[in-house]
């Protein structure tokens, strides 16, 4: 990506569009400069870093991910002047490393046998050592207070400008954990009654009490519950398989003509699950599917793409995973 077209990026973070689909309201952070919400929390964290001295001139940025971190990371480092280091498993979608790269950033695979453990062990080797700053997207509170400000309280003004200031659930998968309970902690409170419900693969299902397991729904189900997710303050966890997820995703195309990632189909799986129990429901989609081409979705850069958001989306597909700039 050229200099000039990262100029102004960092503002054009959060504001995402809400719309209503098959009764549902949908936040659509697939829509950020970086294509996921995690640009929110990587201009947040590192902002807030720099403020407070945590992050200085030159330090290096290092951090664990499965990917959309990663890019978000890569893209505000590098329009803050930082480099950033990543670690990833093997396993995660090869796109999401080229991109990671394109913003100048280095990324270090691990095996997929050592699960998300893996990069989050060598990523800690990091802490506390001159030059570098590890911003723990899995621990750090501005994580969750990043929703809390943006996501949550757009989300509730959005809601009232179309004037349904109450709702029953607001749904989001569990990566982090900072989206569900930073949004929850916004609605909540103007919204006394607000279900917040997690969705976690079928497949790795820790937050219902089982093991963690192998699924194809990105973003999502490491395979632990991560520091900042308190369960006590979530009132119902929904399983969704990959299966799902992907069929999900895939409706959402051909039916909506939105483009959209994995853990977008397993939102609006368990969506539809809770509408169809008379709630009034919001979710949101976190991310394009410009990261999921090599795992059967359709990027938005195909013909077959209606989404009203396709040409941002096509010109970043074009720039992060074209042919490579010398």
């Amino acid at each position: 990506m050229l200099e000039s077209d990262l100029v102004g990026i960092l503002d054009r973070i959060g504001g995402t569009p809400l719309v209503l689909i098959e009764d549902i309201w949908v936040k659509l952070e697939c829509s950020n400069p970086g294509g996921s919400v995690k640009d929110r929390i990587a201009r947040f964290m590192l902002e807030e870093a720099r403020r407070r001295g945590e992050l200085r001139p030159g330090d290096v940025i290092v951090e664990a991910t499965s990917g959309n971190t990663g890019i978000a990371l890569a893209l505000v480092a590098r329009e803050l002047g930082h480099r950033a280091l990543i670690f990833m498993p093997e396993h995660m979608s090869p796109e999401r490393r080229c991109m990671i790269e394109t913003l100048g950033a280095v990324v270090q695979l691990t095996p997929k046998e050592q699960g998300f453990e893996g990069p989050i062990e060598i990523r800690n080797t990091y802490r506390g050592r001159p030059g570098f700053y590890v911003p723990d997207q899995f621990g750090n509170p501005d994580n969750v207070r990043c929703h809390r400000l943006t996501t949550g309280r757009e989300l509730a003004e959005q809601l009232g400008q179309r004037g349904h200031p109450q709702i029953d659930a607001f749904v989001a998968g569990v990566g982090t954990g900072g989206t569900l309970m930073g949004v929850g902690q916004a609605l909540r409170e103007t919204m006394s009654r607000l279900r917040l419900v997690a969705v976690e693969p079928a497949e790795s299902d820790v937050m219902s009490g089982g093991a963690p397991g192998n699924h194809g729904i990105m973003g999502i189900g490491d395979g632990f519950v991560p520091d900042i997710v308190d369960l006590r303050d979530i009132d119902e966890i929904v399983r969704v398989s990959t299966e799902e997820a992907r069929a999900a995703a895939e409706e959402i195309r051909s039916d909506h003509g939105f483009c959209v990632g994995m853990s977008a189909g397993a939102n609006f799986v368990a969506a539809r699950r809770l509408r169809d129990r008379g709630l009034a429901v919001a979710t949101l989609w976190p991310d394009c599917s410009d990261r999921y081409g090599s795992v059967g979705l359709e990027p938005p850069s195909s013909d077959e793409v209606s989404c009203p958001l396709r040409e941002e989306c096509v010109e970043r597909f074009r720039e992060m995973l074209g042919p490579r700039r010398e």
